[in-house]
């Protein structure tokens, strides 16, 4: 089966300033922990500007993958290009989107993949779950701050993963 290309996106406006929805979603490490997304290992290649990744989906399912340089414009977008090994998805572009709206801000999330053919179906599924948890994080962001929460950024969903190595001497 041939692969396909999909593009997930979804935006909401917030009544916040692209400033502060940076600050919010520019930590991609504690976006990434908040929304349960798993710690990832990184390890150079021959080319400094790629790196190779490892992690456990659903924490049992060994993922690897390249992972380039981000592009960033601060308080306007990002988004990161990985290219996996194995898997349903061959190649993946995500990132956000905050455009100016008023007084607040609207953020546009997106997910693009090339599949790796069969399993169209399940990349289409983590794609768009990847972009609906990244706005939902700005809604319990809000929803904290609301309630007078003194940091109302969301924590990770779970226990941060701690990595306990002896040294032996």
């Amino acid at each position: 089966m041939k692969n396909q290309n999909i593009r997930c996106e979804r935006n909401r406006s917030y009544p916040m300033p692209p400033a502060e929805a940076w600050r919010l979603l520019g930590d991609t490490d504690h976006l990434n922990r908040a929304i349960g997304l798993p710690s990832v290992e990184f390890s150079a290649t021959a080319d400094p500007l790629i790196r190779n990744a490892r992690a456990r989906a659903f924490g049992v399912v060994p993922v690897r993958w390249r992972e380039f340089p981000f592009d960033w414009v601060r308080e306007r977008r990002y988004a990161v290009r990985r290219e996996f090994e194995s898997g349903p998805v061959a190649t993946i572009v995500v990132g956000i989107e905050l455009r100016p709206d008023g007084g607040g801000v609207t953020v546009v999330s997106y997910a693009e993949c090339t599949t790796t053919g069969v399993f169209s179906r399940a990349a289409w599924r983590l794609a768009r779950g990847s972009v609906t948890d990244l706005l939902d994080f700005c809604d319990r962001y809000l929803a904290r701050k609301e309630a007078g929460r003194a940091d109302p950024v969301p924590p990770p969903k779970g226990r941060p993963a701690v990595e306990d190595r002896k040294s032996v001497v």
